[in-house]
């Protein structure tokens, strides 16, 4: 009875594993976990801090994505887009110094009427107070 039964549940001898032998000799992958969450978190900060070249007021100017995309924001909010403007308060009470906020709405509000003026006007107006401000 030299002869092998070969069939369902019986492989042929030869194709077997060897005694102490695996059938998975690298095992199962290890897992990532929260090396692969912290390494996006790390390319969105370094993305967010990359600097672009824009063109404002008709002058090439190097500023970062994060302050272009707020600078975005700001400029639908005060065409009146309103999920830019719940975006932008949202941002603002969540980081932004109320008071610095309070004050320069009221130096904004005091020099000219925000709803007569278009967005590019605005953001000059603001500007131009930020610099009569300094730092």
């Amino acid at each position: 009875m030299n002869e092998e039964i070969i069939g369902y549940k019986k492989p042929p001898r030869r194709t077997q594993f060897q005694p102490g032998q695996s059938g998975n000799p690298k095992g199962r992958p290890k897992r990532r976990g929260k090396t692969e969450l912290e390494s996006i978190g790390a390319v969105v900060v370094s993305e967010m801090n990359e600097t672009v070249e824009v063109t404002e007021n008709g002058k090439r100017i190097n500023i970062t994505k994060l302050r272009l995309a707020l600078k975005q924001i700001m400029a639908k909010s005060a065409q009146g887009d309103l999920s830019a403007a719940r975006m932008f308060v949202n941002l603002v009470q969540k980081f932004g110094d109320k008071a610095e906020v309070e004050k320069y709405a009221e130096r904004f509000a005091s020099t000219k009427d925000f709803e007569s003026m278009t967005p590019e006007e605005a953001w000059r107006e603001a500007q131009r107070l930020d610099d009569l401000a300094g730092p």
